[in-house]
């Protein structure tokens, strides 16, 4: 379930800033590729999140 709420997120978020473009008819996996790496890295980064969130991780380490 987790990954089929992820793909629905990235896919809203790639597709969002290109609709009424020519970029909209190409592949969510194309779309993803002509992104700037950081903004790559910063996608991936927030799947990792929400995975954590997902299985109940907090994602921050404790101030012991």
């Amino acid at each position: 379930m987790f990954d089929d709420l992820w793909e629905d997120w990235l896919y809203e978020q790639l597709l969002t800033p290109v609709l009424g473009t020519p970029v909209a008819e190409f592949e969510y996996e194309d779309i993803f590729k002509c992104l700037p790496k950081e903004k790559q890295k910063e996608l991936m980064t927030k799947r990792i999140y929400f995975k954590e969130k997902s299985e109940g991780k907090s994602g921050e380490k404790s101030m012991r």
